[in-house]
């Protein structure tokens, strides 16, 4: 996932933020503030949390959690770019592991590799399984995406990593 701008004058920042610290979600309502002071072209600003429990098995320590802004502007805006990195750098400023929300393929795969290795994760599994043995929460798009057949968009296969044995259950199709 990367920041993405639809010409309806709506740019959305996908971000990975730690749960444990406190200041960034005293920080946010600052973030918003400063972003409509520093940038009159904004109408409206949002930030969402997705889930903002950390499954179980993982340590709160080291989830990062999926959340986002999303930005609506009275005209087309030309400062994407400049805009989203400031967002990370001033979110960066109270927490270093703050990240833009990239769901990297290969390092989920090695992680779902590694964790039915050491048995966090048993065959066949569903997205849940997934998401609480390695401590995502988009593995229910991820599976799909990636199982075998899938045709993939504008007709680009993408890499098939998974065989759908149910509806919802799955299976790793390459060598863990």
């Amino acid at each position: 996932m990367s920041p993405t701008v639809n010409w309806n004058r709506r740019l959305s920042i996908p971000l990975l933020i730690p749960l444990d610290n406190p200041a960034i979600f005293a920080s946010i309502s600052g973030l918003m503030r400063e972003l409509r002071e520093g940038y009159p072209q904004i109408r409206r600003s949002r930030f969402q949390m997705r889930n903002p429990t950390p499954p179980p098995t993982v340590d709160a320590a080291s989830y990062l959690h999926a959340a986002g802004v999303t930005l609506d502007f009275a005209a087309r805006f030309a400062g994407t770019a400049q805009l989203v990195k400031w967002i990370v750098d001033y979110l960066k400023r109270i927490d270093r592991r703050v990240k833009l929300g990239r769901h990297d393929e290969r390092t989920t795969m090695r992680k779902i590799r590694a964790a039915i290795r050491a048995g966090r994760l048993g065959e066949p599994f569903r997205a849940k399984d997934v998401n609480n043995a390695i401590g995502i929460t988009y593995a229910g798009v991820f599976l799909p995406k990636h199982r075998l057949g899938n045709p993939g968009e504008n007709g680009e296969p993408n890499s098939e990593h998974f065989e759908q044995i149910a509806r919802g259950l799955y299976r790793l199709i390459e060598p863990s």
